[in-house]
Protein backbone atom coordinates (compact mmCIF):
# COMPACT_ATOMS: atom_id res chain seq x y z
CA UNK A 1 0.00 0.00 0.00
CA UNK A 2 2.89 2.31 0.71
CA UNK A 3 4.00 1.90 -2.91
CA UNK A 4 0.69 3.45 -3.94
CA UNK A 5 1.07 6.44 -1.60
CA UNK A 6 -0.76 5.30 1.54
CA UNK A 7 0.67 6.69 4.78
CA UNK A 8 1.42 4.44 7.77
CA UNK A 9 -1.75 5.41 9.66
CA UNK A 10 -3.92 4.47 6.68
CA UNK A 11 -2.08 1.18 6.19
CA UNK A 12 -2.58 0.27 9.85
CA UNK A 13 -6.27 1.16 9.70
CA UNK A 14 -6.82 -0.91 6.52
CA UNK A 15 -4.90 -3.92 7.78
CA UNK A 16 -5.97 -3.95 11.44
CA UNK A 17 -9.31 -5.72 10.83
CA UNK A 18 -8.60 -9.35 9.89
CA UNK A 19 -11.98 -9.68 8.15
CA UNK A 20 -13.06 -6.28 6.89
CA UNK A 21 -16.69 -5.81 5.99
CA UNK A 22 -15.83 -3.21 3.40
CA UNK A 23 -12.75 -2.14 1.50
CA UNK A 24 -12.01 1.50 0.66
CA UNK A 25 -11.48 2.09 -3.04
CA UNK A 26 -9.84 5.20 -4.46
CA UNK A 27 -12.05 6.86 -7.05
CA UNK A 28 -9.34 6.43 -9.72
CA UNK A 29 -9.56 2.65 -9.20
CA UNK A 30 -13.35 2.39 -9.23
CA UNK A 31 -13.76 1.66 -13.00
CA UNK A 32 -11.25 -1.22 -12.74
CA UNK A 33 -12.91 -2.59 -9.59
CA UNK A 34 -16.35 -2.32 -11.19
CA UNK A 35 -15.17 -4.16 -14.30
CA UNK A 36 -13.30 -6.78 -12.28
CA UNK A 37 -16.36 -7.54 -10.16
CA UNK A 38 -18.64 -7.69 -13.19
CA UNK A 39 -16.26 -10.05 -15.00
CA UNK A 40 -15.37 -12.09 -11.92
CA UNK A 41 -16.77 -15.30 -13.42
CA UNK A 42 -14.68 -15.00 -16.58
CA UNK A 43 -11.54 -16.94 -15.62
CA UNK A 44 -9.48 -19.13 -17.90
CA UNK A 45 -8.45 -22.35 -16.23
CA UNK A 46 -5.33 -24.42 -16.77
CA UNK A 47 -3.83 -27.79 -15.94
CA UNK A 48 -5.36 -30.97 -14.65
CA UNK A 49 -6.50 -29.24 -11.46
CA UNK A 50 -8.31 -26.54 -13.41
CA UNK A 51 -6.71 -23.74 -11.43
CA UNK A 52 -7.45 -20.20 -12.58
CA UNK A 53 -4.77 -18.95 -14.97
CA UNK A 54 -6.05 -15.45 -15.65
CA UNK A 55 -9.03 -13.52 -16.86
CA UNK A 56 -10.56 -14.26 -20.25
CA UNK A 57 -9.84 -10.87 -21.83
CA UNK A 58 -12.28 -11.16 -24.75
CA UNK A 59 -15.02 -11.79 -22.18
CA UNK A 60 -13.74 -8.88 -20.09
CA UNK A 61 -13.89 -6.62 -23.17
CA UNK A 62 -17.48 -7.70 -23.81
CA UNK A 63 -18.38 -7.03 -20.18
CA UNK A 64 -16.75 -3.60 -20.37
CA UNK A 65 -18.77 -2.77 -23.49
CA UNK A 66 -22.00 -3.82 -21.77
CA UNK A 67 -21.15 -1.58 -18.82
CA UNK A 68 -20.11 1.33 -21.04
CA UNK A 69 -16.55 1.24 -19.67
CA UNK A 70 -13.82 2.17 -22.15
CA UNK A 71 -10.70 0.08 -21.69
CA UNK A 72 -7.54 2.13 -22.04
CA UNK A 73 -3.97 1.29 -21.05
CA UNK A 74 -4.38 2.70 -17.52
CA UNK A 75 -7.55 0.69 -16.85
CA UNK A 76 -5.95 -2.46 -18.22
CA UNK A 77 -2.98 -2.14 -15.83
CA UNK A 78 -5.30 -1.50 -12.87
CA UNK A 79 -7.36 -4.53 -13.85
CA UNK A 80 -4.19 -6.65 -14.09
CA UNK A 81 -3.22 -5.66 -10.52
CA UNK A 82 -6.62 -6.89 -9.32
CA UNK A 83 -6.26 -10.04 -11.40
CA UNK A 84 -2.81 -10.80 -9.94
CA UNK A 85 -4.03 -10.32 -6.37
CA UNK A 86 -7.06 -12.52 -7.01
CA UNK A 87 -4.90 -15.22 -8.60
CA UNK A 88 -2.61 -15.24 -5.57
CA UNK A 89 -5.61 -15.64 -3.24
CA UNK A 90 -7.28 -18.32 -5.39
CA UNK A 91 -4.09 -20.37 -5.70
CA UNK A 92 -3.39 -20.05 -1.97
CA UNK A 93 -6.93 -21.21 -1.16
CA UNK A 94 -6.56 -24.16 -3.55
CA UNK A 95 -3.23 -25.20 -2.02
CA UNK A 96 -4.73 -25.15 1.49
CA UNK A 97 -7.64 -27.29 0.34
CA UNK A 98 -5.32 -30.12 -0.77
Amino acid sequence: MAAFGADQETIERWTSDPEPTSVPVLSCNWPAVRLFLAASTQWRRAGMAGLPAGLDYPAVATTAAWLGIAIDEDLLWRLRVLEAAALDALIERASKAR
